[in-house]
């Protein structure tokens, strides 16, 4: 979810670490997540940034300034799909009045960056800005404390998301990464999903 002028995009952001979710595989492997961690001092607002880019005056980000950060997105796309992504975050990069830059790299597979996440945080180091992750993933990094709950970001009255913009997505994607298991905190987001679909040729079989 890239939209040109995002508001909890440009929060999510400014925040700190996400886990992003991303499509899970039909089979054996759990269902995609995303997430976030520890905060970033906010930078000294960018030059020229749009007045539409004002610091909230009230709600749990009140004075945050999200104008002039970098965040590096550690991502599994590869070939057209990162062609694409790039066009995309590159569109985000020119248009967004917070004059946000978001940096994305090609990290491997699941698997890669599970393990490049798990080694960072065991070294207590934070990671990229933005992961991507599965909801068991989400799941063991929050077993350390290192996410935030994003309903508190979806939530808020400046930055968060409108109930006409929520009622966009599929319901049972909204609520694949509210987690029971830590009082219903909501440790991803989903910006996209996959699915497996088998395709025949009805002619050839009926002769």
């Amino acid at each position: 979810m890239l939209r040109k002028h995002n508001p909890l995009l440009a929060t999510l952001l400014t925040a700190g670490i996400l886990l992003a979710a991303c499509a899970a595989p039909a089979a054996p492997a759990a269902p995609a997540a995303e997430a976030t961690t520890a905060t970033t001092p906010a930078a000294a607002p960018a030059a020229g940034a749009s007045a539409d880019c004002k610091p909230a005056t009230d709600g749990e980000f009140a004075n945050v300034d999200p104008s002039g950060q970098t965040v590096v997105w550690w991502h599994n796309h590869t070939g057209a799909r990162e062609t694409k992504l790039k066009a995309l975050v590159a569109e985000f990069n020119a248009d967004n009045p917070c004059h946000i830059t978001v940096d994305p790299q090609s990290q491997g597979s699941y698997n890669d960056i599970r393990q490049k996440v798990n080694a960072a945080v065991a070294a207590g180091n934070l990671p990229a800005s933005l992961l991507v992750g599965y909801q068991n993933d989400e799941a063991f990094y929050q077993l350390n404390g290192s996410l935030v709950d994003l309903d508190t970001y979806v939530n808020d009255p400046t930055w968060g998301l409108t109930k006409d913009e929520i009622a966009d997505f599929y319901p049972v994607f909204w609520q694949q990464s509210v987690q029971p298991a830590f009082n219903n905190q909501r440790l991803g987001f989903p910006p996209n999903r996959s699915e497996e679909m088998l395709y025949y040729n009805q002619t050839v079989l009926d002769s």
